[in-house]
């Protein structure tokens, strides 16, 4: 059994490993605009699950793949997975290279869903807070207790 710290760092080489591999010596098209985020390895050093992020969504997306789905993601790396193995066998010197398992990283995704809804909270908030302030003053001249209370919106702001 390997220690945690060797496991981190046999995590690192192989993450190291595979974006060279991936950048410099992969060609298929379908992982033109896939990068690798990070890689777990288990206790043993027998099994890593490798995830991953495509750059081929709708915003970023160029004519030539618009087409490329997770599927086909999947399927490239299937298809180059004895490559990506024996590249690591070649760099690291381990008594055995680790079954790679390719995941797909949704992290960023729902950071940015949590971004827009934080947002769009942020500013119901200001609206509310904008509409409570011009009906105050329509109504009354503001007294001691609505000084109070405008103090308290202030800081939310």
């Amino acid at each position: 059994m390997a220690n945690n710290a060797r496991v981190q760092r046999v995590s690192d080489e192989i993450l190291k490993t595979l974006v060279t591999v991936l950048r410099k010596k992969i060609r298929d098209p379908r992982l033109e605009w896939v990068n690798i985020t990070s890689v777990e390895v288990s206790k043993d050093l027998s099994y890593a699950k490798v995830y991953y992020t495509s750059l081929a969504d709708k915003s970023n997306a160029n004519q030539d793949n618009d087409n490329v789905t997770d599927k086909d993601i999947q399927k490239a790396f299937a298809k180059s997975l004895g490559f990506f193995r024996s590249s690591i066998a070649r760099e690291m010197m381990l008594r055995t290279t680790p079954n790679l398992k390719f995941i797909q990283d949704t992290s960023s995704a729902y950071g940015r869903k949590m971004d827009d809804l934080i947002k769009k909270a942020r500013e119901q908030d200001r609206d509310f807070i904008h509409k409570e302030d011009t009906s105050s003053e329509d109504i009354e001249t503001p007294s001691s207790s609505d000084n109070e209370n405008k103090g308290k919106r202030e800081r939310l702001r």
